[in-house]
């Protein structure tokens, strides 16, 4: 092939190769224009027909392809791999270590040196490097999912794809969670999808998703996910929890009552909770790295409140649940659960406006034995509280979650991913 010099602004280049990109962002980020050393330009869909043997394909020359990513690690449910789309189809990016980049990123991928090839039915880039391979030319170019039915997804022409899927369900049963958390078992972690002409897929949830623990919601609606095949096996990853909407009523009519009152991740800040400082001089900040709400340890005494935003339970009148994630340690020492019971605590309030606390009337919320990390790494835990029938029908309640210690013994505590639901 004709080695090529080629003069180009990068921006342009990438956007006349994927027009059908929309954008949240209206600020374009335009790198200045550069020489670029190319042997050819691949889109994904002549990638893709390099393995049409089946035989892997290794580039030994320079070559780029462009795409943005519709699914990243963010969430956990996917480590070391990303998905892409350009145009033309899309393709499975895998690393050889976790990596920051997020959805809606713009990139150009130099290929050489990285193998295309078909892994348990998927077709992949592999050996790649986030630093040597990945140029990052823009973000938030986010694409729009695609509206399928199970049935087309079935038929395994958007394999790999991102899509939102309407008019689907899981099994009734409030008592079944996204994925397995505890054992962290793949085959453990899938779960059937319906619809109501009787299609049916699998949803794969790894264990260590951030939503992992939660219970899967129990009314009908819509999910955006990316379809993929496995083994031969049709089945969706979700991308993000607030991207699954399912409060509508089933396909036999029931249900449809789910109500969520709060969802708060602090992937990017505090959110709308609020932090009161009442003794010492740590206070609760925000982990940019882990995506969490976090308090370190201390060698003076310390009482720190992270306080929810008013909640409205007026449309509830059946039950209301609170779940979240967390992490208490004290490395190298166990933190044993008498001591977290009674430093790392939850509280409700009916009563609380603003400003100090302790000047409101709180009852606490008890964690039981299941509810607690393990007090020895940095694991993320679930837990999942029942919320007194006392709030049902209520409005301006507050949840928060009180740090304390001494300056003896202190330990860290980080929390993520709180959700607050009922019917």
């Amino acid at each position: 092939m004709k080695h090529i010099k080629i003069y180009l602004t990068t921006l342009a280049l990438v956007l006349s190769l994927i027009p059908f990109f929309s954008s949240c962002d209206k600020d374009k980020i335009d790198p200045p224009a550069r020489i670029v050393d190319i042997d050819t330009i691949y889109t994904i869909k002549q990638l893709k027909d390099l393995t049409a043997s089946n035989k892997p394909y290794t580039f030994q020359q320079n070559a780029v392809a462009y795409a943005v990513i519709t699914m990243d690690e963010s969430q956990g449910n996917i480590y070391k791999q990303l998905y892409v789309q350009d145009s033309t189809d899309a393709i499975l990016l895998v690393f050889n270590a976790p990596t920051n980049l997020k959805v809606g990123d713009s990139v150009r991928i130099d290929l050489n040196g990285t193998t295309v090839e078909i892994s348990h039915d998927a077709h992949q880039i592999s050996t790649l490097s986030a630093s040597k391979n990945i140029s990052i030319l823009a973000h938030k170019r986010f694409i729009e999912p695609e509206p399928v039915t199970l049935e087309q997804i079935n038929s395994r022409r958007f394999n790999l794809r991102l899509v939102k899927v309407d008019g689907v369900e899981f099994r009734d049963d409030k008592e079944v969670v996204w994925g397995d958390h505890i054992t962290y078992s793949t085959l453990k972690s899938l779960r059937d999808l319906f619809d109501c002409h009787e299609q049916t897929l699998k949803v794969l949830t790894s264990g260590h998703a951030t939503f992992a623990a939660r219970p899967l919601p129990q009314g009908n609606g819509s999910m955006i996910v990316i379809a993929s095949i496995y083994n031969g096996t049709m089945q969706l990853l979700v991308r993000d929890i607030n991207e699954v909407e399912m409060q509508g009523k089933r396909c036999d009519g029931s249900g449809g009552d789910e109500i969520i009152v709060l969802s708060e991740t602090f992937e990017t800040g505090q959110g709308k909770f609020t932090i009161f400082n009442k003794v010492g001089e740590n206070t609760w900040t925000h982990n940019t790295t882990q995506k969490c709400m976090q308090m370190t340890k201390s060698s003076e005494a310390n009482e720190d409140w992270l306080i929810s935003p008013a909640l409205d339970f007026s449309a509830l009148t059946t039950e209301a649940t609170l779940s979240f994630q967390h992490a208490i340690a004290n490395i190298p020492e166990t933190v044993s659960p008498e001591y977290m019971k009674t430093h790392h605590t939850v509280w409700l309030s009916t009563d609380y406006d603003s400003g100090d606390p302790t000047n409101a009337s709180w009852t606490q919320i008890l964690l039981s034995n299941s509810d607690l990390p393990s007090g020895t790494n940095w694991q993320m835990a679930p837990a999942v509280l029942p919320l007194p029938n006392s709030v049902l029908g209520k409005n301006k309640l507050h949840v928060a979650y009180k740090y304390t210690c001494n300056e003896n013994e202190s330990t860290a505590w980080r929390i993520s991913n709180i959700l607050i639901e009922g019917k």
